[in-house]
């Protein structure tokens, strides 16, 4: 297998519109992974407390590989340092909003090792969250990879509009149910999940909206 390089990755967008989904793909692009998820939806994750899965990470002889979650807010912190001490593995977390606060300016030291120091140890890291607001500035400052589906509030439509353009901030309200703009390294694509998750996880999306979301 070819050594994936060292990403810091940012995942929005409205609840049921794709963000988990798309998470739940990129996952398994990840031969170590290890996941706070408070509601276990991350497939093919052996789900228990964060202590169950310390010896496995950084014990005398830790895994190869793995995919490990857990579920406790309060082991986040431990999370990212084991993620750090045990190096080359990716650190993804769902539902941002349970970790950090609205709008939260200084990050805590575990969170600022991994954003910073974290390429020294080939640690990459997925924030999940509903809207960027809800993920502290610096890592948005860092990351390399920023997938956004529907938006429709005008301070995270602006920040967006930095990565996306004008141009697909204007059709932000209007695109379907799991698609989603993806900003990599400089480089912009407008893609659909619908056929992937179906091919992987054998489950048919709805993609019938329950809005229009033009009219917000």
């Amino acid at each position: 297998m070819n050594k994936l390089e060292r990403e810091i990755t940012i995942v929005m967008g409205m609840t049921g519109w794709g963000k988990s989904w798309w998470s739940k793909l990129y996952s398994l692009k990840w031969p170590r992974v290890l996941i706070y998820d408070p509601a276990m939806s991350f497939p093919k994750v052996l789900w228990g407390n964060l202590d169950d899965h310390v010896d496995n990470l950084i014990g005398e002889e830790p895994v190869q590989d793995f995919r490990y979650g857990f579920v406790d807010d309060a082991d986040v912190a431990q999370g990212g340092s084991v993620a750090y001490v045990r190096s080359d593995n990716m650190y993804m977390i769902e539902e941002c909003a349970t970790v950090f606060e609205k709008g939260q300016a200084r990050m805590p030291e575990w969170a600022k090792r991994l954003c910073f120091t974290g390429r020294h140890r080939e640690c990459s890291l997925t924030l999940i969250a509903q809207r960027p607001t809800y993920i502290p500035i610096d890592f948005r400052s860092q990351a390399n990879r920023v997938i956004t589906f529907c938006q429709h509030e005008d301070a995270d439509m602006q920040w967006l509009g930095d990565f996306f353009g004008k141009e697909r901030m204007e059709r932000m309200l209007s695109i379907p149910k799991f698609t989603c703009f993806d900003w990599h390294n400089g480089k912009v694509t407008e893609y659909s999940i619908v056929d992937q998750v179906q091919n992987v996880f054998g489950v048919k999306l709805d993609t019938s909206s329950t809005s229009d979301l033009s009219l917000v």
